[in-house]
C-alpha cells in the first residue's frame, strides 16, 4: 500500500476537473422505496472503526478537494482509486482483522464528472478483472499503463454521466484475488460501478447505499452516514454485504455523493452471537492519522499548483 500512498503524495496536478453539475429535488430523491425492515439485526457500533474511514474520506473531499467557486474538483481519478484501495487494506485493531473491509466506493452525483481515465468497461489501473484472470500480465505488468485512455462515463436514466470509483477484495472462489494484500495491490480489482447499475436511479432497488442517504440530506439535512440492510451485490462485489455510506457535502452544503465501506454479511455477528466487546482505543486514532496524512499530502501538492 505504501506505494499507493506515496504516488498520491507527489502526484501535482496540472489542471483541476471541471464538473458539469446536474440537481435533483429532495421529492425526486425520495421517491426512493426504504427497505421495509429498517432493524438492523446486526450491531453497528461493533463497527465504529469501519464507518470512520468512510466518515473521514467523505469529509475530505467534500472540503477539500471540491472547489465551490468554481465549481470543479482538485482531484484525479486515479487518486479517488488509491483511497479507496487505501481504504480496503486497513490493518490494526480486533475489529478491523476479524471483519476485514471487504470494498469501499465513492460515488459521486450525475454531471460531476465527464471523463475518467481506465481501461475498457470502466476498469481503472492497476485491476485484477476478467481481462486479469485470462491473463495475468494485464494486472501485473506496469506497460498495462500504456492502455490506459481516457474514457466516456456511462451515462444515468436522465442522461447525465454518472461515475463511481470502487475498490474491493475480489470474490473468493477467485484465486488470484487472494493475493490482494498490502503488499500486493495490484490484485485488488477496481472498477467503476456505473458499469454495473445505475446507482443513481431511485428506482434501482440494490442501490439503497447511495439513494437512502442522498434522500436523508435533501429531505431533512441528515448528514451522518447511513448502514444499509443486508443485500446481495451482483455484478460487483458478487457477495452478500452491508454497506456503510457517508454523505459527501462541499462547505457550501452542495450533495456531491457518498463514501461507502463494505463488509460481508458473512463475517457479521447476529443479535446475541454480539457478545464478544470490541476495544477501539488503539485502532481509531491510527486510522484517522493515516487518512489525515493522505489528505495532508495532497493538499500540498494542491498549494503548488495555486500558488
Amino acid at each position: 500500500m505504501l506505494k499507493y500512498v506515496t504516488a498520491i503524495a507527489i502526484s501535482i496536478l496540472v489542471a483541476p476537473y471541471n464538473t458539469v453539475s446536474a440537481s435533483i429535488t429532495a421529492a425526486e430523491a425520495c421517491a426512493f422505496n426504504f427497505t421495509d425492515d429498517q432493524r438492523k439485526n446486526y450491531h453497528t457500533e461493533d463497527f465504529a472503526l469501519h464507518s470512520r474511514v468512510a466518515e473521514v474520506v467523505g469529509d475530505q473531499i467534500g472540503r477539500v478537494f471540491y472547489d465551490d467557486d468554481n465549481d470543479e474538483w482538485l482531484i484525479e481519478p486515479s487518486q479517488l482509486r488509491d483511497m479507496g484501495l487505501t481504504n480496503i487494506l486497513q490493518e490494526g485493531g480486533q475489529s478491523m482483522q476479524q471483519y476485514p473491509i471487504y470494498g469501499s466506493a465513492i460515488a459521486f452525483e450525475p454531471g460531476l464528472w465527464d471523463s475518467t481515465d481506465g481501461l475498457e468497461e470502466g476498469v481503472t489501473y492497476p485491476a485484477a478483472s476478467e481481462a486479469c484472470i485470462e491473463d495475468i500480465s494485464y494486472c501485473t505488468d506496469e506497460a498495462s499503463i500504456d492502455n490506459l485512455q481516457v474514457i466516456e462515463l456511462k451515462t444515468n436514466y436522465n442522461g447525465a454521466p454518472i461515475y463511481s470509483p470502487y475498490a474491493f477484495r475480489g470474490p473468493p472462489n477467485e484465486i488470484i484475488y487472494t493475493n490482494c494484500s498490502r503488499s500486493q495491490p495490484q490484485y485488488c480489482p477496481s472498477m467503476d460501478l456505473a458499469f454495473v447499475y445505475d446507482y443513481s436511479n431511485v428506482a434501482t432497488p440494490e442501490a439503497e447505499w447511495y439513494n437512502a442517504p442522498r434522500c436523508l440530506y435533501l429531505r431533512d439535512g441528515t448528514t451522518t452516514g447511513y448502514w444499509t440492510s443486508p443485500y446481495f451485490d451482483s455484478g460487483a462485489g458478487n457477495i452478500n454485504m452491508v454497506t456503510y455510506s457517508q454523505p459527501i457535502i462541499s462547505k457550501s452544503g452542495k450533495f456531491l455523493g457518498v463514501a461507502t465501506i463494505d463488509v460481508t454479511v458473512d463475517a457479521l455477528c447476529y443479535g446475541e452471537q454480539c457478545n464478544e466487546p470490541v476495544d477501539y482505543s488503539s485502532s481509531i486514532q491510527p486510522v484517522g492519522l493515516t487518512m489525515s496524512a493522505i489528505v495532508m499530502a495532497l493538499s500540498l501538492s494542491f498549494g503548488l499548483v495555486k500558488v
